[in-house]
């Protein structure tokens, strides 16, 4: 029986079903690795914009909350693969951008936001836990995804990330439409920049679309 999660690893790198959710640990590492992948190609994406920008023009963004906390099999490929795409924009170009023939959105920023349930910009209000995981209610000042929507949205993260969603933070999210899925979060000065680059990729995600996570 593998305890490293290197099985589950191999799963969502190979785009393999999830686990029965009966084995209660291989399902927890599956979701651990799924999450981690999908952060690990934001930050190839992230990594890529900025060896692709102009000279003087290289900034740095990046999601809020601390990324590659855990130790094992995962990380060690994460850094494997950072390490390659930080060896030429060709290898970046290739993982990081949407694939396929039908305009699936899978990554990059325009596939973020053709997944993407709700991206708003607003402050944590309260937040309640429901068994292991937390719900976290945002009030919000202005969405980009929807149009439109009510003063309030909600979210639910792992049990773990209860602190960072603390009571009158401000911060811009983008919750995924796929269950399950991280939410990605944008806090301080990092918000403005954010909300510009998920403006100017939303026209364009509207021609994808987007039926599976990741």
């Amino acid at each position: 029986m593998d305890t490293d999660g290197s099985d589950e690893l191999m799963a969502v790198l190979l785009g393999q079903s999830a686990p029965d959710p009966g084995d209660a640990p291989a399902a927890a590492r599956y979701d651990a690795a799924r999450r981690d992948m999908t952060e690990l190609r934001e930050q190839l994406h992230l990594i890529g914009d900025r060896l692709a920008a102009p000279d003087g023009a290289q900034g740095t963004l990046t999601p809020s909350r601390p990324r590659w906390v855990r130790k094992g099999p995962l990380a060690l490929a994460a850094s494997v693969v950072i390490a390659a795409g930080l060896a030429g924009t060709g290898i970046l170009w290739s993982v990081a951008q949407p694939s396929g023939e039908h305009g699936d959105a899978k990554l990059g920023r325009e596939g973020m936001m053709a997944c993407a349930r709700v991206v708003a910009d607003g402050t944590v209000s309260r937040k309640e836990r429901v068994g292991g995981l937390v719900r976290v209610v945002l009030t919000v000042d202005r969405y980009l995804k929807p149009d439109r929507g009510p003063r309030e949205t909600s979210f639910v993260v792992p049990g773990e990330e209860a602190d960072y969603f603390r009571p009158g933070r401000p911060m811009v999210v983008i919750v995924s439409r796929f269950p399950g899925e991280p939410v990605d979060s944008f806090t301080g000065e990092d918000r403005a920049t954010a909300w510009q680059w998920m403006s100017a990729a939303l026209p364009a995600s509207r021609t994808l679309e987007c039926t599976d996570p990741g």
